[in-house]
């Protein structure tokens, strides 16, 4: 937990999980319609759990 006002640091580990997935994708066999609506399920639910958890 942090003291204060959020930092960018605090949320370095937000950014690592959401780019370790898409890495992970790049190989998959998947449309680029595929790859869409994963890239935005993911964007949108890493961040709201990790301020739900702030």
């Amino acid at each position: 937990m942090t003291h204060g006002q959020p930092r960018c640091a605090n949320f370095y580990d937000v950014l690592d999980k959401i780019q370790s997935r898409l890495a992970a994708w790049k190989s998959k066999l998947l449309n680029k319609a595929g790859k869409l609506c994963l890239v935005k399920s993911i964007i949108s639910s890493i961040p709201v759990y990790s301020m739900q958890t702030l």
